[in-house]
């Protein structure tokens, strides 16, 4: 009997297997990183949002505070 078909029959199960895992791990990567991506978003935009928050707080402050107290502050940082 021939060897021959055995063995190609083997070498194309073994490229189809090694092909499935890939597929495998690059789906299951994709999925992880677009993920991250989502939280990494997420993030960014709560600290945005705190920073934004912050700086309407001290406009807020600088617009309604006496003109003389902000004068008195401002001379201080100097």
């Amino acid at each position: 009997m021939d060897p021959t078909p055995y063995f190609i029959m083997g070498a194309l199960s073994g490229i189809t297997a090694t092909l499935l895992i890939q597929a495998y791990a690059r789906r299951k990567v994709a999925r992880a990183t677009a993920e991250l991506t989502a939280n990494v978003v997420d993030q960014d935009q709560q600290i945005v949002t705190h920073e934004l928050r912050e700086r309407i707080k001290v406009l807020e402050q600088i617009v309604t505070d006496r003109p003389v107290r902000l004068a008195d502050q401002i001379e201080r940082l100097r």
